[in-house]
């Protein structure tokens, strides 16, 4: 079973995601955490990054666990016809 998964790319100078996913029903910080750990097991010294991440995303615990950490903070916009 499918618990969790992590989209991007990797190199050895850079691990960037673009989407990291955990099903609600599973322990979202520990599966997201051990995706991210493996990851950078694999790229030791590899840069990470992970671009437009919610602040109410709920892996954002895992990434600072795993020492991400916010260097930018970007103002989303959006518009509803219906005003909401």
């Amino acid at each position: 079973q499918i618990v969790g998964f992590a989209v991007g790319w990797e190199s050895r100078s850079e691990v960037r995601l673009a989407d990291l996913a955990v099903d609600p029903v599973a322990d979202r910080p520990a599966v997201a955490g051990a995706l991210l750990a493996y990851l950078h097991r694999a790229h030791p010294q590899a840069f990470g990054a992970h671009y437009n991440v919610a602040e109410d995303e709920p892996t954002l615990l895992a990434y600072h666990a795993a020492g991400y950490e916010t260097r930018l903070a970007q103002i989303e916009m959006e518009w509803r016809p219906d005003g909401g």
